[in-house]
């Protein structure tokens, strides 16, 4: 699952014994599908921000539109019980809208890619007052742990991090048919077995720098090969990356120093210019 949901077992029953119940539409339409037994996880960045940063209540929400993400496992028992409700209902493969006295519960679909989920843009015809947080254009989300509100829907447990990811969550394809071509044509193909020693420190290094908040970019050579070759250059078994310099502190140094996956191998030039990993 995208989302780890809290391992309390009184979490459950917890969640039938709030004495607090919203009057607000949005409430009537997530506790529909919470009784229906789908498990809501809330990454709309304006209302995380409504209502974890800046501490307001759910009641306090002033938007048409809430966006909640849901596994694609759960859609076609969820489109199979929304047939027989009285709410207007608009569905793709990607996105579903589910509207009720002028509010919209927006559900984007987790799609599982590789160790993360898409989110891909949604196509289906929107008033133009309404501005997605997802669906905008094709996001990436990873996983993470959540836990259950009050109003029944799941949320990020470190809401802040989710929101600086959130940042640099738009996902870009690599040149598959580009790729095609230096395979067929120039016989440049991925040695699968380098390309997997390579990808596991490459995975370590992106993690610890989200951790870290970090902005980063493949750079170089990596940058080719993954646009080129949606992979490493053949023949090479280094990769770049970037960062600020000014987002450089020893948070960075001090994580690869001993760390049994990527461990730090040597800096070079000036204190803060260049770090080589192993």
């Amino acid at each position: 699952q995208t989302i780890k949901q809290s391992n309390d077992p009184n979490q459950t029953q917890q969640s039938s014994q709030y004495k607090y119940r919203s009057k607000s539409t949005f409430y009537f339409i997530i506790n529909y599908l919470f009784q229906s037994k789908f498990n809501l996880i809330l990454i709309d960045s304006h209302v995380l921000r409504h209502l974890f940063i800046h501490q307001l209540s759910f009641d306090q929400l002033e938007k048409q539109l809430i966006t909640f993400a849901i596994h694609d496992e759960s859609v076609e028992r969820l489109i199979e019980s929304l047939q027989d409700v009285k709410f207007s209902i608009k569905i793709s493969t990607d996105h579903i809208f589910i509207e009720y006295e002028n509010k919209t519960v927006h559900l984007a679909i987790l799609h599982k890619y590789n160790s993360y989920y898409l989110i891909h843009k949604n196509t289906l015809l929107l008033s133009n007052d309404i501005h997605l947080s997802y669906g905008d254009k094709v996001r990436a989300v990873e996983h993470m742990e959540s836990e259950l509100h009050e109003y029944l829907f799941y949320y990020p447990r470190n809401v802040s991090h989710f929101l600086w990811l959130y940042k640099t969550s738009e996902f870009l394809y690599c040149n598959r048919e580009l790729a095609d071509k230096m395979e067929n044509e120039f016989h440049l193909r991925q040695n699968i077995t380098q390309l997997q020693l390579s990808i596991t420190p490459m995975k370590n290094v992106a993690y610890a720098l989200d951790k870290l908040e970090k902005h980063y970019w493949l750079a170089g050579g990596a940058l080719l090969g993954w646009y080129r070759h949606c992979g490493l250059i053949p023949f090479t078994e280094d990769a770049d990356f970037g960062l600020y310099a000014e987002e450089y502190d020893e948070s960075i140094r001090n994580y690869f120093l001993g760390n049994p996956v990527t461990y730090l191998y040597s800096a070079l030039g000036l204190v803060s210019n260049l770090l080589v990993l192993f």
